[in-house]
């Protein structure tokens, strides 16, 4: 395709030129020739076909974020796109692979308003009815059981374990998928640990584990250990923070940072990377070694197994809904793995669990067993502070959290104290400290 000249280009059927540009990562005719618009002229409506579809897959799978964003926003750019159509529906996959997840949930509320069901998923490109069903995952997990074994249904869910992305396999989408068929058939390879297959592995009433429960951890560690980790001797073999460094979330906030060209979340996810590194990554024993990775600095916590947390506080700190957005399903499967079920129904295995979840409650007791609790909580709330700086952060946070920090400080213990923070909506990665500092 790179090899037709645009004269050659031009002796071709309109047809065909689509084919060779969509081929060569060119746009198609349809919007070649649209152009810029004049000030106040709206563009032409963008019809409801396979084209304009195609458009928008190819994007997606060459991760194409910055070209994508100008198509979207052309086909975006008028009154008649049909919410329940293909076009509408492989705009909201832009939104949703690109990050802008704030975006995707409101054009598929938009959808919804006048499309009662989802008995058009079987009719959907697979990339497309894959997406539907992880976002009815996050955000509408009782419609999603509600549909799970309606015909054809459970055949995507079966075929998304098989070749989906690592969301589909990994996300929320396989623990309720898990909860409703009573199981999860693991899926893993040399290079990838199934957290999932993992996680309900850990919880069911057995002696012994099965093999992908210790692959899992296994890989982790390994990633750990590639990072400069000089010793695991002190981290639990089921740690379940381990787990959370195999977390299919960060790279749709990676996604986002690109699309938006957003140095000031990367800047911030760099200072964050060196300083959760230089403490050990908050694991017991604070392991001496860890290396950052300045030029991914958000693969970097994610391999740290601790992006839902600094997800969250950059989120809430910023005010940044979209990063907000993936930051709230990524701290609702964090808590899951950790052992605090959040998706609807339990399992019939999984027991009932604390008030906190297993890493919450062991660094909560980690500040409190310190020989000054009120200094090393502070110690880690800078690890999450813009430039470290712990007063400036605590100040913030005391303005913001007014009606919240008071309540905290009648508890009778840290313990009970980071509960009711947590059930407040206050960021994880906040939870621990300020239960010692409230």
């Amino acid at each position: 395709a790179q090899r037709f000249d645009a004269a050659t280009l031009a002796e071709l059927p309109p047809q065909a030129q689509d084919l060779v540009a969509q081929a060569a990562g060119a746009r198609s005719s349809k919007l070649r020739s649209a152009g810029p618009k004049k000030s106040g002229q709206r563009a032409a409506p963008p019809p409801d076909d396979p084209a304009m579809t195609t458009e928008i897959l190819n994007l997606i799978e060459r991760e194409d974020w910055a070209e994508g964003q100008y198509v979207v926003a052309q086909m975006q750019d008028g009154d008649s796109v049909d919410p329940r159509g293909r076009v509408a529906e492989a705009i909201r996959a832009f939104h949703w692979r690109a990050g802008r997840w704030r975006e995707a949930r409101t054009l598929l509320a938009e959808r919804d308003r006048i499309a009662s069901g989802d008995d058009d998923l079987g009719a959907l490109p697979l990339p497309l009815a894959l997406v539907r069903l992880e976002m009815r995952a996050e955000f509408a997990p009782a419609r999603l059981r509600a549909m799970l074994g309606a015909p054809g249904v459970d055949a995507l869910v079966m075929e998304a374990e098989r070749s989906g992305g690592r969301l589909a396999r990994q996300g929320a989408l396989a623990f309720i998928q898990a909860a409703v068929r009573g199981h999860h058939e693991p899926q893993w390879s040399s290079k990838d640990g199934d957290a999932v297959a993992a996680a309900i592995d850990l919880r069911a009433s057995r002696e012994k584990r099965a093999p992908a429960t210790a692959h899992a951890f296994g890989v982790a560690r390994d990633r750990l250990g590639a990072r400069g980790l000089a010793t695991t001797r002190d981290i639990g073999w089921d740690d379940p923070q381990l787990l959370a460094v195999l977390s299919p979330y960060p790279v749709h906030a990676a996604n986002l940072a690109l699309l938006r060209g957003d140095n000031r979340m990367l800047d911030d996810a760099r200072g964050a990377d060196a300083r959760l590194c230089a403490a050990g990554a908050l694991f017991p024993g604070g392991p001496d070694g860890l290396m950052p990775i300045p030029a991914n600095p958000v693969a970097g916590i994610a391999g740290l197994g601790l992006f839902a947390e600094w997800a969250g506080a950059r989120a809430y700190l910023a005010r940044d809904t979209d990063l907000a957005t993936i930051a709230a399903a990524a701290e609702r499967w964090r808590r899951t793995v950790a052992g605090d079920w959040r998706y609807g129904p339990r399992p019939p295995e999984w027991p009932v669990s604390g008030a906190i979840d297993r890493c919450l409650a062991a660094r909560t007791t980690q500040l409190g067993e310190s020989a000054d609790p009120h200094a090393a909580a502070l110690e880690q709330l800078a690890l999450w502070a813009p430039n470290g700086d712990a007063a400036a952060l605590l100040a913030r946070l005391q303005k913001r959290l007014a009606a919240t920090l008071p309540l905290a400080a009648a508890e009778a213990d840290p313990m009970a104290r980071a509960a009711l923070l947590l059930a407040r909506g206050v960021p994880a990665a906040f939870v621990p400290p300020l239960a010692h500092l409230a």
